[in-house]
């Protein structure tokens, strides 16, 4: 929810501590570094800690550092609770996403994780108008429910993943395949271009001419239309084992980012950021559901928060570069070809078998 409500929140913190657009920045960014630290870190500890206790604390500090956000006295201390709730969403998410992994259907239960965020963060958004309630009052409702569903933690597993395998030899990060890797790796490369456009969409429609209220409301109702992709993604997701449905999706992403390249008029920018989140959302349920899959030892799940943290860094970053540099068209080309270059690296990891499983198909064709 707060990474979801980020813009809202950014714009109340800089308001009310009255600081400045770089001031703003360093403060999101000491949230995420915090975050990033965490989720590295996280598949050296994901095997020891107990799930329910450390989802609960986690929960805990996360409201704590909201409401420091409000209540902090200096500078110090703001930056501090801003590093309290950044690192203790990482907790969060590292944990969750492992779980997660770990189910069945990983690809179906992300696609409902995503259509979820989009559902609570909508209403939210909607029922608490950020002018009446202040940041005070915003930050209070934030941590109330971290506060409220703390309880929940004790549905979760003891264990998020196993230490040992059957026959007794340790589960090491290290023993996870090549492909398993690759796939994480792509998941950063694809929100390295992702990010960038989404950072500067609003940007490119009123360089386009687009009027900035027109552009707003085409990103908001987007969000919403997107939650297609996602439940898209959760009725596909473990119903084939070909990779042509998220193939298709990922072409539809490159057309988008096309579209929005040359958009020219208010509809096409309408149409393209529609097909921009619900692409999005059908896709990347895929990517992660293949991490899981090729990750023999389940902890690679957990940097998927990191993985995902770095891209966002990088990509506004160098996107703003390019722009500066070489207008918003160069910049909106180079991130479209970072993003079919991820999305041809994921149809290339994902059409090859897994380890073994030529030798076992073999071994049966002899046995028959």
């Amino acid at each position: 929810m707060p990474g979801n409500v980020l813009p809202v929140l950014a714009g109340l913190l800089s308001d009310f501590h009255s600081l400045d657009e770089v001031e703003v920045g360093f403060l999101i960014a000491i949230g995420t570094l915090t975050g990033l630290l965490v989720s590295l870190s996280a598949p050296h500890w994901i095997a020891r800690v107990d799930c329910r206790y450390t989802i609960a604390l986690a929960l805990v500090v996360d409201a704590v550092g909201l409401l420091g956000l409000r209540f902090a006295p200096g500078t110090v201390s703001l930056f501090t609770a801003q590093a309290l709730a950044g690192g203790s969403s990482a907790v969060i998410a590292s944990v969750c996403l492992t779980v997660v992994a770990s189910l069945p259907n990983p690809t179906r239960a992300y696609g409902i994780k995503i259509t979820t965020d989009v559902i609570f963060a909508g209403t939210f958004l909607a029922l608490m108008p950020a002018a009446t309630l202040g940041l005070g009052g915003y930050v209070a409702a934030l941590a109330c429910i971290s506060a409220v569903v703390a309880p929940l933690a004790s549905k979760l597993p003891l264990r998020a993943i196993q230490t040992a395998r059957a026959e007794g030899a340790p589960i090491r990060i290290r023993d996870a395949p090549q492909s398993a890797w690759l796939a994480l790796f792509a998941i950063m490369v694809f929100y390295v271009g992702g990010i960038g456009v989404w950072a500067f969409l609003e940007r490119v429609a009123v360089h386009a001419g687009i009027e900035r209220g027109t552009a707003s409301n085409a990103i908001a109702v987007g969000l919403f239309v997107g939650v297609v992709g996602s439940l898209g993604a959760a009725v596909f997701g473990g119903r084939t084992k070909r990779i042509w449905p998220e193939s298709l999706a990922g072409l539809l992403l490159v057309a988008s980012f096309a579209m929005l390249t040359f958009v020219g008029s208010t509809a096409q920018f309408y149409f393209a950021v529609f097909v921009f989140n619900c692409s999005w959302n059908f896709f990347i349920p895929f990517v992660i559901g293949l991490v899981a899959g090729r990750d023999s030892t389940g902890r690679l799940a957990s940097l998927v928060p990191g993985t995902v943290m770095i891209g966002g860094v990088l990509g506004p970053v160098l996107a703003g570069a390019m722009i500066r540099a070489s207008g918003y068209r160069t910049a909106m080309i180079v991130m479209t070809l970072i993003v079919a270059t991820s999305i041809a690296g994921y149809v290339l990891i994902a059409s090859k078998p897994l380890p073994g499983r030529r030798w076992e198909e073999d071994e049966v064709a002899k046995t028959v």
